[in-house]
């Protein structure tokens, strides 16, 4: 067997305009978040797959179970996840998990055709650009996300694969690659020169999250990992499963769209919405952006896809930014445009909630052998 150690580092996404009409079609902007999920994979000895000290369950890492089966066939392996991103929907924990999973499977293989050809490998392969196979590795992960959450857009796993500002659109001209699903297809492109924009991302405290400070396991581990034995697992309440919430506020959604004109017409407007924000991004307009920012919550609160208890939030938060939308598609967070955002986030804690400053990193997917 060939001895294999990778370790890939994968940003979080946070979706700025658009996620929902992303999914009828609509274009949609995402940045991806200076937080990171580190996965780590190596060839074990054991007759089975391990996550994080347990051994693999189809039904508590159904994205291993997934990407597994659709991307490798070299052997068993043991993973180990870290991440900064809290552990809330919206953060796109799942998305950058099935982008790390992707990206190191699809690079594990690459390496171990390079071993098989020949009893060396130089120092140059061990390091693989993260640039290299990014449209493959955001299909990839767009098909793992598909299989376990569809309806969805590559959004957030495209975002995170390529890092920095991207759009997804019909538009072609410009684009950096497509990424098709039945009869809807993507083409994205990345916004340049918006690292310097930062938001910050608010939710109510009881919401299940990461240390970011203090990164963590995905999956809590037992002491030793070769102990593993079959006791049931620990419940995870994370997005790396759907919950009934996400599926419930997705299918009214969807139904809504199917029986209305009114709500298709909505999300044509937040098309046209997302469209503007880009040009304005562009532009350095950041005043007319939160405008925009707050002309989509309003879309959305009509849609309702705007859960009541982050409703406080947005008024609490709204006199102090330019403006203030939600984002994920479970509306578990808000996300706010704001020239004091530290104010912003003390008016987040001032109601019980967690908050913090986010910042554009323009580095996606990489990876080392």
């Amino acid at each position: 067997m060939v001895e294999l150690l990778g370790e890939t580092k994968v940003p979080g996404a946070v979706a700025l305009f658009g996620e929902y009409g992303s999914i009828f079609g609509e274009p949609a902007l995402a940045f991806a978040l200076d937080l990171k999920l580190i996965l780590k994979a190596k060839h074990t000895d054991l007759d089975f797959f391990i996550v994080d000290g347990y051994k693999l369950d189809s039904q508590k890492h159904v994205y291993f179970e997934i990407a597994l089966k659709q991307l490798w066939t070299g052997g068993v392996l043991e993973f180990k996840t870290m991440s900064q991103i809290p552990i809330i929907t919206g953060l796109g924990t799942n998305s950058a998990l099935a982008v790390a999973l992707s990206g190191l499977l699809i690079n594990l293989k690459k390496v171990i055709a390079k071993k098989k050809k020949r009893k060396s490998i130089n120092e140059s392969d061990r390091i693989i650009s993260q640039y290299k196979a990014i449209k493959q590795i955001s299909n990839s992960a767009f098909q793992i996300e598909n299989a376990i959450n569809a309806p969805v857009s590559p959004l957030q796993t495209t975002t995170s694969a390529i890092g920095g500002a991207v759009l997804l659109d019909s538009e072609k001209k410009e684009s950096i690659f497509s990424i098709s699903c039945q009869d809807q297809k993507w083409y994205a492109h990345k916004l340049n020169n918006l690292e310097n924009i930062s938001f910050v991302i608010g939710y109510p405290k009881n919401r299940l999250t990461n240390l970011q400070e203090n990164p963590r396991p995905l999956f809590d581990s037992p002491p030793k990992p070769k102990s593993v034995k079959r006791t049931k697992l620990h419940t995870l309440r994370t997005t790396l499963r759907q919950s009934g919430t996400q599926e419930s506020i997705l299918n009214k959604l969807t139904r809504f769209v199917s029986r209305s004109n009114f709500a298709m017409d909505n999300i044509k407007e937040m098309g046209k919405i997302t469209r503007e924000a880009c040009t304005r991004l562009i532009q350095g307009d950041i005043e007319k952006v939160g405008k925009l920012l707050a002309e989509q919550y309003n879309l959305l609160t009509i849609l309702g896809v705007c859960p009541d208890e982050l409703k406080p939030f947005v008024e609490a938060t709204k006199d102090d930014s330019y403006g203030v939308t939600i984002t994920g598609v479970n509306g578990d967070t808000i996300l706010a445009i704001s020239d004091a955002p530290q104010k912003v986030v003390e008016n987040i804690k001032k109601l019980g909630g967690e908050g913090f400053i986010g910042n554009i990193l323009n580095r996606g997917f990489e990876v080392k052998i």
